[in-house]
């Protein structure tokens, strides 16, 4: 067996618009925390409850694009060493069930936010985030 063979690939979509447009709405939160830190003797709480996240969490639903049908992919790697790969396109297929469990994750953001707020407290146990994986297969086109 080669190496290749024996890892596990795993696919996230990063979409880089997403990224910038979600940064100032995540650094309101985080100035916001750090405002807490110091003024608030339950700054959990405060965060919990504040409208910087809730905007974060708002941002999260009105940017979720997934919708039943076929999507096709076009993967891009990049190295430290120049490389020529083959750039094939790959299609999969959402269905609605799929949908529906991707954005049943979006209400788990919020536990995900106070596993991380909380991660510094003392005898801290984080709550398990049950996400909804998909496992699609993709086809070669």
């Amino acid at each position: 067996l080669t190496t290749f063979l024996l890892t596990e690939k795993f696919v996230r979509f990063q979409d880089v618009d997403f990224h910038e447009r979600r940064r100032p709405i995540f650094n309101a939160l985080l100035e916001h925390a750090n405002y807490l830190k110091e003024q608030e003797a339950d700054a959990y709480q405060a965060l919990m409850a504040s409208r910087q996240l809730f905007d974060v969490l708002e941002f999260y639903k009105a940017n979720f694009w997934w919708k039943p049908g076929r999507y096709a992919v076009l993967f891009g790697i990049e190295g430290r060493e120049d490389v020529q790969l083959d750039r094939d396109t790959f299609e999969f297929e959402l269905m609605q069930h799929d949908v529906d469990a991707l954005q049943h994750n979006l209400e788990l953001t919020k536990l995900d936010f106070e596993n991380a707020v909380r991660s510094s407290l003392p005898d801290f146990e984080p709550k398990p985030v049950p996400w909804a994986w998909r496992n699609i297969p993709l086809v070669k086109s």
